[in-house]
């Protein structure tokens, strides 16, 4: 998703590292087969509750085609997520799972003010979190991160940062 933004490429990907019949892309494949025959969300939702459904409802099979309906069915973030959200079940994971994805490909550029305003930058740590300053704005955390991924990858000669990527040939 760094150097890709086709949602069906990056599925497709997603795919190929997983076992052909695992539950997993079988739920997610069923997800991709309802956007592209036409079923509303609606249909797709039960399709995938009815089909790959679950007592746990943080069940990862389920969840995972949900994740998918709601980048494929809806229009902008906000959209996105909610659709993913009310799909029901393990609904912080999906969201924040598609949430995760959506960042990466569109920044917080591709997030409103409508979802920025009331979030805000500011971190805030539990009152019991202690033994290490934590990062003050999300800025900062960033910042940290990225600092720790070169420092990772400073002895790896096969590893580069930069500002644009390729995907690999195959």
């Amino acid at each position: 998703a760094f150097v890709e933004s086709d949602p069906m490429v990056l599925i497709h990907l997603g795919l190929n590292m997983i076992p052909l019949s695992s539950h997993v892309a079988r739920s997610i494949r069923e997800a991709v087969w309802c956007h592209q025959n036409g079923l509303t969300w609606g249909e797709a939702r039960e399709r995938i509750a009815s089909r790959f459904g679950h007592l746990q409802p943080c069940n990862a099979v389920p969840n995972h085609g949900f994740t998918i309906l709601g980048w494929l069915y809806g229009q902008d973030f906000g959209d996105r997520l909610c659709k993913a959200v009310n799909c029901g079940y393990d609904t912080d994971c999906t969201g924040a799972t598609l949430g995760s994805v959506l960042g990466i490909l569109d920044g917080t550029a591709g997030i409103s003010d409508a979802w920025r305003r009331p979030v805000g930058t500011k971190i805030v740590t539990h009152k019991f979190t202690r033994g290490f300053t934590p990062p003050a704005t999300l800025e900062e955390l960033t910042d940290r991160t990225v600092a720790l991924a070169e420092k990772a990858a400073a002895d790896k000669p096969h590893v580069a940062f930069g500002p644009a990527g390729e995907l690999p040939e195959d």
